[in-house]
């Protein structure tokens, strides 16, 4: 495996200069590690300690899509999610597809049949259908935050 030690992550760049930009997580981050694997496995409580607790106190616009929150299992893990999401003020979004007006679809559905075709993932595969929303939402949100100003510049 390479790994690039000599130019910066940009997305870690970007999330430590604006932690309050949105940023959305995976179910995999929600979980802890080697849940399966009790000998080498972190439990539930020990992760919330180490790692969500930091990350929710860190950063203060962190979202998640509504099939990513179907995803989450284990007691524990959907009650502390249940909580982030309901709290005041709201500590975890929930993007919904249902939210979208017929344009966004429109959007979506292309940006997600994009992405696709490069990344070997299927559509038609649940799981896989969650990694390419995640992937193809902060794209999608510039392409569409770009194409307004672009149209409101153009029409002043």
């Amino acid at each position: 495996m390479y790994v690039n030690i000599t130019d910066k992550n940009p997305a870690v760049v970007s999330i430590t200069q604006d932690p309050g930009q949105l940023i959305f997580l995976d179910a995999n981050i929600l979980i802890p590690p080697y849940r399966n694997d009790i000998k080498h496995g972190i439990q539930f409580d020990k992760y919330l300690d180490i790692f969500l607790d930091t990350l929710f106190s860190t950063y203060t616009n962190l979202a998640i899509h509504e099939a990513v929150r179907n995803k989450i299992v284990g007691s524990k893990a959907v009650a502390y999610i249940s909580e982030k999401i309901d709290s005041c003020p709201c500590r975890l979004h929930v993007h919904k597809d249902s939210s979208l007006t017929k344009e966004e679809k429109w959007i979506r559905n292309t940006y997600e049949e994009a992405i696709s075709m490069y990344t070997n993932i299927l559509l038609y595969s649940i799981t896989d259908r969650i990694v390419v929303k995640l992937k193809h939402y902060h794209i999608w949100q510039q392409k569409v935050s770009h194409t307004l100003h672009h149209m409101i510049t153009i029409a002043m």
